[in-house]
């Protein structure tokens, strides 16, 4: 039986335990909302330096309104004096954003990537879905991050400057998912979007390979409309036009070797023009065509006929297996006239696909938990690559970025073609994967099956 002192003890005590209980979520309260005051601040940074930078939008909004001008697309415009290379398609694409004020523009800009960023991170998740079904809770939203943490450094340079490529990869990812589901001509569209840029082009091989003929002659239909309405715009006799220009300046600025030969340039393209500047005689022409040149088609030719060979060994099934999705992806970067940090977000597919791999080989044991261990048959070698590729990626692309290691060992790095090794190993890897059944069956077959919900 307690004393009255010690009761008195025990109910000061119990009182005190209320007081710091009450006390003490009064603070988690606290931090949580300063967290979130904070986080809302900084985005708010974040978001007015993407939206009103003078990057690369500036000269988009140029290009928009010259084309609201009916003027000259193809001219520098006055915001940053410099050349835009896209085809004369886009300068419609750009129209609406013309019509309104440059800062507004920006911040219009900044939402819609804003917008494809969150279907792009449901893609993903519904890819690794398919490939781990029993993903949940945080391993589910880490499995989903792991790419995009990768490549955290060239999303960011896409932001910043206010590039193109991030709608270039949602609209090409919309446009296979989309053919999956039987619907070609939404498909058709967001392709024909996709094809501002010219490496998107690298597809259609494939998708001919893989007997989409009917998804070909609808893109060939949408492209007649885009023709349609460019007469309809700038008038009929501007069209052919504005086609010639936009390919010669293409190919007298954007693809002179000086151009593609810059450090930055990770791919086949840059390789061959890098070996032209140091070795004056391949600039020669012979046929019209620069002897540097045939450098890197040949180079490309080799990445197609492995495609071939897999799509063959498939009957020319007409299917769009995720994993030969993702080795084009590769394949598109390493034709690149240019692939500087914001093109990289491209890479977020086959690194995807590598992701979904090691939650099916358990290459990454934290992260699939024990009730995604490895089966006894799982080959071991195919574990150890997944998990070299996304060792290697976390290295590469972001502990030796040049945020963190600064722009003289970044491009050391660059200038040692370390970036163009990586892309060779992904597709490398994905070519294994396709070639050998039993890993095959590791990899994820489907788009965008998961992605309905």
């Amino acid at each position: 039986m307690n004393r009255p002192s010690e009761r008195a003890s025990a109910a000061t005590s119990g009182e005190g335990a209320v007081l710091t209980g009450g006390s003490s979520a009064s603070a988690r309260l606290l931090r949580a909302v300063g967290g979130g005051v904070l986080a809302v601040v900084l985005f708010a940074v974040y978001a007015r330096t993407c939206a009103i930078g003078n990057g690369d939008f500036a000269a988009f909004w140029d290009v928009g309104r010259a084309a609201l001008a009916r003027g000259d697309i193809y001219a520098p415009g006055p915001t940053m004096r410099m050349y835009v290379f896209y085809p004369p398609h886009f300068s419609l694409v750009m129209l609406p954003f013309g019509l309104l004020p440059r800062v507004a523009a920006g911040w219009a800009w900044f939402a819609l990537k804003l917008g494809a960023m969150i279907l792009l991170v449901r893609w993903i998740a519904a890819v690794l879905e398919d490939a781990a079904p029993g993903l949940h809770g945080w391993r589910r939203a880490a499995a989903v991050a792991l790419p995009l943490v990768i490549l955290v450094n060239p999303f960011n340079s896409e932001f910043k400057l206010g590039q193109v490529n991030v709608f270039v990869l949602c609209a090409t990812v919309y446009a296979m998912v989309a053919l999956e589901r039987g619907r070609p001509w939404r498909g058709a569209v967001a392709f024909s979007l996709a094809l501002v840029k010219a490496t998107p082009w690298v597809f259609v091989p494939w998708l001919l390979m893989r007997r989409q003929w009917g998804f070909v002659a609808r893109l060939a239909c949408v492209g007649a409309g885009w023709l349609a309405a460019l007469a309809a715009w700038y008038g009929p006799g501007r069209v052919v036009p504005l086609v010639e220009q936009w390919l010669r300046l293409s190919r007298s600025v954007k693809m002179a070797v000086d151009s593609m030969a810059y450090f930055e340039n990770q791919s086949l393209v840059g390789v061959a023009a890098r070996l032209a500047v140091a070795f004056p005689a391949l600039q020669r022409r012979v046929l019209g065509v620069p002897l540097h040149e045939p450098l890197w088609m040949a180079a490309g030719a080799a990445l197609f006929a492995v495609l071939f060979a897999i799509v063959r060994r498939d009957r020319f099934r007409p299917a769009l297996p995720a994993t030969e999705f993702a080795y084009v992806c590769v394949v598109m970067m390493l034709f690149g006239p240019d692939t500087r940090w914001a093109h990289q977000v491209q890479v977020v597919v086959p690194l995807v696909i590598v992701t979904a791999i090691s939650l099916r080989t358990g290459a990454i044991p934290w992260l699939s938990g024990a009730s995604d261990a490895p089966s006894p048959g799982t080959p071991l070698q195919l574990r150890r690559i997944a998990q070299v590729v996304l060792a290697a990626g976390v290295v590469l692309l972001v502990l030796l970025a040049r945020d963190v290691v600064g722009k003289p060992l970044d491009n050391a790095l660059r200038d040692a073609r370390l970036h163009f090794a990586y892309l060779v190993v992904l597709a490398a890897t994905l070519a294994a994967v396709l070639r050998r059944p039993e890993w095959l069956a590791l990899s994820v077959e489907r788009l965008g099956a998961g992605a309905r919900r």
